[in-house]
């Protein structure tokens, strides 16, 4: 199973929309997949545990700040918000747009996909669980 960034990812790079004309610009795009993909079993459980939760900004941050004292939760927090960052800049440039626009537009989109039970944080930085 893939994230919904990681589908993207994929559909973009067959699709050749990102422009990745250099054998360089090609090998970046299948990194980021090959960093999503490897990470996803990870943040999908803790998303499931509720230490972990999609927010308004395109990010995923800790639901509480005690859970990233887990060095794991930490890492996987990181490293997926600096491999979200780079992909919404490659989308922006693409798009003729802002990193932050093509962030929230994957919010919106990250948000509608989440299971039943995942927490969700508002720009207001409030937490939900999804309810349906």
């Amino acid at each position: 199973m893939k994230t919904s960034l990681t589908r993207c990812l994929t559909a973009l790079a067959v699709a050749g929309l990102l422009g990745a004309s250099s054998a360089q610009g090609a090998d970046r795009l299948a990194a980021l997949q090959a960093s999503f993909k490897a990470r996803y079993a990870d943040l999908l459980a803790l998303k499931r545990d509720g230490k972990v939760g999609e927010t308004a900004e395109g990010t995923v941050a800790a639901v509480r700040a005690a859970y990233l004292k887990d060095a794991k939760v930490k890492a996987v927090v990181d490293t997926e918000n600096k491999d979200r960052a780079e992909l919404y800049a490659i989308l922006a440039r693409k798009e003729k747009t802002t990193a932050e626009v093509v962030a929230k537009r994957n919010a919106v989109r990250n948000a509608q996909k989440a299971s039943v039970g995942e927490y969700l944080r508002d720009s207001k930085g409030n937490w939900k669980k999804k309810a349906k």
